[in-house]
């Protein structure tokens, strides 16, 4: 199946491309990848497999998901955009592929939300629906959890309790962010320049976070366990890094201990962890706690980008929050927030794309482009 390029089925921002040219993105971002990055041993030979187009909420093709095979096995993914107005590579793992696109039944359509995850539908009408009604029944059930205070917790006083959900705001700020350098990006992968070779990638920095499984055995309350994970993650990282941080050895070398510690520490509740209370929890976790600075950054804010870099590289990898995943059915029902730990960047084709470590998923990493998410989440800073 190819789409030819066309306007009929977009909005005027921008124009379909066919799968086709998406694959060759695809590859040229495969062959401008350069040694530093974690996955260039194992993609050097890997050849992209086209699966399924990708819709937004108003029935357009949004993009187009890819699996990476090398030697018959797969290795990886890749999600690309489908339209002019939007970056080229719009997210890639070193997952054997997407669960949560391989799940669509037959004669479903994957609705994708970057970052924030996706949902299955006959049409972006049922979809659209369901998504009024989680917001509803989110409400709701925030609504009963007031009326429970929690108990024997330490609590933090910096963010007030959520305020309902307005469900026409929610599917709005699902739409992808466009990039006013897109079209020009596309144009480079539809006519690369005669004899032209692929550049090095710039600046490509990982650090390596150790992954914590938010449901392993003995973690309290693992469906809404994404928070302690992810702190204790940061806190195995830098106490390895020789820093004098409330660590595993805090709790007799038990990650179990560590996560369930830092869950009483936050005040962790049904509904996740707040960015105040990651922030409370980082205070109350770094030693000696006098010096240390931190910060709540709204991915869309001036400067967030470099701010974030400036983490990854300086040592000190960032609590990263998505906000909402409430919506979407690989997640816990109860669950508002989901935290992830950053761990890495680099650069696609002049995009700034991010990785992350999911305490909800697996070891590997996740990279997702910044700007077509920046609506979608913030990151908590600390300095010394």
């Amino acid at each position: 199946m190819t789409l030819l390029v066309g306007s009929s089925s977009v909005s005027a921002e921008g124009t379909n491309v066919s799968d086709e040219t998406a694959r060759r993105a695809v590859e040229a971002d495969l062959a401008a990848m350069n040694p530093e990055h974690e996955y260039y041993g194992r993609w050097q030979s890997a050849e992209a497999t086209y699966v399924q187009e990708l819709y937004d909420l108003e029935d357009r093709v949004i993009g187009y998901y890819f699996v990476l095979k090398s030697g018959g096995q797969p290795v990886g993914y890749y999600v690309t955009s489908a339209r002019t107005d939007l970056p080229p590579i719009l997210e890639y793992g070193a997952d054997p592929s997407k669960p949560e696109f391989e799940a669509a039944a037959e004669g479903e359509r994957i609705y994708y939300f970057g970052g924030r995850g996706a949902i299955t539908g006959q049409d972006g009408a049922q979809a659209t629906a369901e998504i009024r009604e989680r917001v509803e029944a989110q409400n709701e059930a925030a609504a009963e959890a007031k009326k429970v205070p929690a108990a024997n917790l330490r609590q933090s006083e910096e963010e007030p309790a959520a305020p309902p959900e307005n469900a026409e705001d929610v599917i709005a700020s699902l739409t992808l962010a466009p990039h006013p350098d897109a079209a020009a990006e596309w144009e480079r992968v539809a006519n690369p320049p005669r004899g032209a070779v692929a550049a090095a990638l710039p600046d490509t920095y990982k650090l390596d976070v150790p992954f914590i499984y938010q449901r392993t055995a003995g973690i309290d309350g693992p469906g809404s366990a994404c928070g302690p994970t992810t702190l204790a993650m940061i806190l195995q990282y830098l106490g390895k890094q020789g820093l004098d941080v409330e660590d595993a050895r805090y709790y007799n070398n038990s990650v179990v201990g560590l996560v369930n510690g830092n869950r009483n520490i936050m005040s962790t509740g049904a509904f996740g962890t707040t960015a105040g209370n990651m922030v409370f929890g980082l205070q109350n976790t770094l030693r000696p706690r006098p010096g240390w600075t931190f910060a709540q950054i709204d991915a869309a804010s001036s400067g967030a980008i470099e701010k974030y870099k400036s983490r990854i590289a300086s040592g000190r990898p960032p609590a990263l929050m998505w906000d909402k995943l409430v919506l979407f059915p690989w997640t816990d029902a109860e669950l508002k927030w989901h935290w992830q730990a950053g761990s890495a960047y680099t650069y696609s084709g002049g995009n700034f794309m991010f990785g992350v470590k999911d305490p909800d998923r697996d070891s590997t990493t996740r990279y997702y482009n910044w700007t077509s998410n920046q609506s979608g989440f913030l990151f908590v800073s600390y300095a010394k």
